[in-house]
């Protein structure tokens, strides 16, 4: 991960200016690293972590359930309404007219994060690559 993660302190400030909206966006830039590109010593791997299949997940359990930071529908509007109006989108809203991009989600599911059920390109295996 590029930066790395930082201390708690550090940590605790991100918290702390998504609860005053300080942080109007959740974005997650990612770069997935093929599982093989990271099977050498750590210092000449390549940045990147999975992330796209657990974000919302670690989202929701931090922000919304354990530390109550926001609730369901900012966490949802920082996600969506907040980045397409940053960038002039006419999307983000389910209006009449915008576009229809709908992920529909239980934010009280639990479950397990199960590597071998990942979409990613992190998971595409050597011999795979190519074919």
């Amino acid at each position: 991960m590029n930066p790395p993660l930082r201390s708690k302190a550090d940590v605790d400030a991100i918290m702390e200016g998504i609860s005053d909206g300080t942080f109007v966006d959740l974005v997650f830039g990612s770069r997935a690293a093929r599982g093989f590109e990271k099977e050498v010593e750590f210092d000449q791997a390549p940045f990147g972590i999975v992330g796209l299949e657990t974000e919302l997940a670690l989202f929701i359990d931090l922000l919304v359930h354990k530390h109550r930071k926001i609730d369901i529908a900012r966490l949802i509007a920082m996600y969506t309404l907040e980045p397409a109006k940053l960038f002039k989108l006419d999307a983000g809203t389910l209006s009449v007219g915008a576009s229809a991009d709908v992920t529909l989600i239980d934010p009280d599911l639990e479950w397990t994060v199960r590597i071998d059920q990942f979409q990613s390109a992190s998971r595409i295996r050597r011999s795979t690559v190519g074919n």
